[in-house]
C-alpha cells in the first residue's frame, strides 16, 4: 500500500471539503470587510519578519489574501476567484478531499518555509493559486474556457512549457 493511501486511511476524516469554496469565500469576506474599512489588508501579507516578532497570525492570514484589481479591477478579482474554483473544485474531484487537501497544505507550508529563506520578502498566496493553475494544466492540456462565455480558447497547456 502506498504512503500516501495509508496516510489517506488515517488522516482522512479531517480533510476539508470543497477547500477551494472555503478559500474563495475567505477572500470573499476579507476583500468586502477592507471595502468597508474593517480591515487592513496589509496585515494579510505574510512577512516572516513581523512573524518572527509576534505577529503569527500572519502565517496563516495569507492565504485569505484576495487577488489584486488589475487592470479591469474588480471584475478581474471575480474572474481570479472563478477560475481558482473551478480548477481547484476539478482537482479535488480528480485526487479527492485529502489529497487536494494535502496539495494545498504542503504549498501553505513550502510558502512560508520560502517567506523565512527571505526574511525582508512580503509573500502572498499568488504562490499556491499558480501550483493549482499549473497541477490542473498538466491533468488536463485540452481545456477549453469561453471567453466571455461565448469565444472559445483552447490553449495547448503543454507546448508553454
Amino acid at each position: 500500500m502506498a504512503f500516501l493511501d495509508k496516510l489517506e486511511r488515517l488522516l482522512g476524516r479531517y480533510a476539508i471539503p470543497h477547500l477551494s469554496l472555503w478559500l474563495v469565500i475567505g477572500q470573499v469576506f476579507v476583500l468586502l470587510s477592507a471595502m468597508l474599512g474593517l480591515l487592513d489588508l496589509g496585515n494579510f501579507v505574510l512577512v516572516s519578519e513581523l512573524v518572527r516578532e509576534g505577529e503569527w497570525w500572519r502565517a496563516f492570514s495569507f492565504l485569505l489574501m484576495p487577488p489584486p484589481p488589475g487592470l479591469f479591477g474588480y471584475l478581474f478579482t471575480a474572474f481570479a476567484w472563478y477560475i481558482f474554483y473551478l480548477m481547484g473544485s476539478a482537482l479535488e474531484g480528480f485526487w479527492g478531499e485529502f489529497r487536494f487537501n494535502l496539495f494545498i497544505f504542503t504549498g501553505w507550508a513550502l510558502t512560508v518555509a520560502a517567506a523565512f529563506v527571505t526574511p525582508l520578502s512580503p509573500t502572498t498566496n499568488l504562490f499556491i493559486a499558480g501550483s493549482v493553475f499549473l497541477a490542473f494544466a498538466w491533468l488536463n492540456p485540452d481545456f477549453e474556457l469561453a471567453i466571455f462565455f461565448i469565444l472559445p480558447v483552447k490553449i495547448k497547456w503543454l507546448a508553454l512549457v
